[in-house]
């Protein structure tokens, strides 16, 4: 009798410790999945139809410039002479300023407001004073017209490329457009500014 006892006490307990077994074994099974998910997302893989695949990160356009081949050039805000009064906002000319040279310059050189922290290749820097200004004469607008009494002003720019070397250096006197006269924070010389500008920068063959 005891004999038998001890045998239907071992059954016993082997049946109660069959269950939780096999539903240990199935709950690790259905972790490995998810563990083997989150490996490959830290190793930079999405897992698709549960198969790693690799994703490049996207440049960080902020950091490195120049990705597609063009020289960089970048514009900085222009200043103003010590003696000139200027009633215009330079930080919004300059970004005026990018905008024209985006369109007339977007072709060969890739724009900016700021130097890049990196680049790959020619990084060139345009510097820009404005060394007189003169507001102009509504009267003489209005009754020569012609262009008489138009805005206008002299500026001293320079353009360096990586080395500091000098590759462009020009004084002009720009005038507003005919019809263009005292527009906005930025006055109207932003784009006759940027447009002789670029002239200049084309006709030195910057590559």
């Amino acid at each position: 009798m005891k004999s038998l006892s001890l045998t239907l006490l071992v059954v016993a307990l082997a049946g109660c410790s069959g269950p939780s077994t096999k539903s240990q074994n199935a709950t690790n099974a259905e972790k490995a999945p998810a563990e083997s998910m989150a490996k490959s997302a830290a190793a930079g893989q999405v897992v698709a139809n549960g198969t790693p695949t690799t994703v490049m990160a996207a440049p960080d356009k902020g950091v490195e410039h120049n990705m597609g081949g063009k020289p960089v050039l970048v514009v900085k805000a222009f200043t103003v002479a010590a003696d000139v009064a200027l009633p215009y906002d330079m930080t919004l000319m300059q970004t005026q300023a990018v905008a024209e040279f985006k369109v007339s310059l977007g072709k060969d050189f890739e724009i900016v407001a700021d130097a890049p922290k990196t680049a790959q290749g020619r990084v060139y820097t345009l510097d820009a004073t404005i060394t007189s200004w003169h507001a102009g004469n509504a009267a003489t607008r209005m009754l020569v017209g012609l262009g008489a009494g138009r805005e206008s002003a002299d500026v001293k720019y320079q353009v360096t490329d990586e080395s500091g070397k000098t590759v462009v250096d020009h004084k002009d006197t720009i005038r507003t457009n005919f019809a263009s006269q005292g527009a906005g924070s930025t006055g109207t010389l932003a784009h006759p500014f940027a447009d002789k500008m670029a002239g200049r920068i084309k006709d030195a063959k910057l590559k």
